[in-house]
């Protein structure tokens, strides 16, 4: 005859599983975050520098011409319209107060926005335009990225990151110790970190996430 088992067992076996389930989560719930970090920028980092060289390889260039105002949110969706539009799928685009956000099918989304204005005799009306990754969408929808006036404070090195628009990460040649000391202090080349190591959070990158 099988013996059946004490409701006692029962008790102290479910609470063993619970121990072992509250020591692993953690870890399993910060490496899923890590992996949904990883795999969304790397994705739109490609996605943002290929519409970026289609319009360049049907235009030449990625077409600024019409940012001849900063905060102006109609010629950012016109910017926006005229570069990405034909190149990426999004599912959802609006315009803030100040400029553009993008949501895309991943959960990930992007904002768009010329912060100052460019001095008339710089040929360069890409200047001071930034793109801000954001690994949720809803990130992108917070005002405060209406109310800076640099892309340095976009950046917080775990949600959100700046890109240039034509897709690149922030140039800086410096070593990857550098880039550390970057990304802690500046958190404007955390993309640029990142990007040097391949899209994976190392266990030295300077932020939880």
């Amino acid at each position: 005859m099988k013996k059946a088992f004490t409701l006692a067992e029962v008790l102290i076996t479910l609470g063993i599983i619970g121990v072992v389930a509250a020591l692993v989560m953690p870890a399993l719930i910060a490496h899923h975050k890590k992996k949904i970090l990883e795999i969304r920028i790397k994705k739109f980092h490609s996605v943002l520098q290929k519409a970026a060289l289609m319009k360049i390889v049907e235009d030449y260039e990625v077409d600024c011409s019409m940012l001849t105002a900063a905060n102006d949110s109609s010629l950012m969706l016109q910017f926006f319209n005229t570069n990405y539009t034909p190149y990426m799928k999004t599912i959802k685009v609006e315009t803030t107060a100040k400029g553009v956000n993008a949501a895309f099918p991943d959960g990930s989304g992007m904002f768009i926005r010329k912060s100052i204005a460019t001095p008339p005799d710089i040929d360069d009306y890409c200047a001071s335009t930034h793109v801000i990754f954001c690994v949720h969408y809803k990130t992108c929808k917070d005002p405060y990225f209406d109310t800076i006036n640099n892309a340095s404070s976009a950046s917080d090195g775990r949600n959100s990151f700046v890109f240039q628009v034509n897709g690149s990460t922030p140039w800086q040649d410096f070593s990857r110790e550098q880039l550390l000391e970057d990304c802690r202090t500046s958190k404007y080349y955390c993309s640029k970190l990142l990007q040097h190591d391949g899209w994976e959070i190392k266990d030295d990158y300077p932020f939880k996430i």
